[in-house]
């Protein structure tokens, strides 16, 4: 006898599917390259996004296309509260590996103060590399760039 698998949400080929797919396959396959920054690191979902419809019953109403499933908390789990659509773009400002700098009490990631301030961010990096404290980065290279008639 076969395996018969029951399809009621008419998604399985869409890209929000696979979407949900890959977010299962992180957190509980072993074998998959993922799995020591996800499953490993006790990342997991919630137990209705087991089932495709659960998901997307949480998530389906803002997505559109484009769009990425990120976590706010990046040690938290997959779950409604901490999910959110974004662009490629701005999940990029949210991986771990990212350097955060604060600045006027806001903490954000050195590549998006760089873009945002007009500042290079090479020039931040130098500076972080250089032992400055990282409260005081933003600052310095701002006051930098205005002697440099920036």
């Amino acid at each position: 006898m076969g395996k018969h698998i029951n399809i009621k949400h008419g998604m399985s080929t869409t890209r929000q599917y696979s979407i949900w797919r890959g977010m299962k396959t992180r957190c509980t396959n072993k074998n998959q390259p993922n799995f020591a920054r996800y499953g490993q690191r006790g990342i997991s979902y919630d137990p209705k996004w087991a089932t495709f419809e659960g998901f997307w019953n949480d998530m389906g109403g803002d997505y559109y296309d484009g769009l990425t499933l990120e976590r706010r908390d990046n040690g938290g789990s997959y779950t409604k509260d901490n999910c959110v659509w974004v662009t490629p773009r701005e999940q990029n400002l949210n991986m771990r590996s990212n350097v955060l700098l604060p600045f006027n009490g806001i903490l954000k990631p050195l590549t998006q103060w760089a873009a945002e301030l007009g500042l290079e961010r090479r020039r931040l990096y130098s500076l972080r590399s250089r032992h400055f404290p990282d409260g005081e980065i933003i600052s310095i290279a701002i006051n930098e760039h205005s002697h440099d008639g920036g």
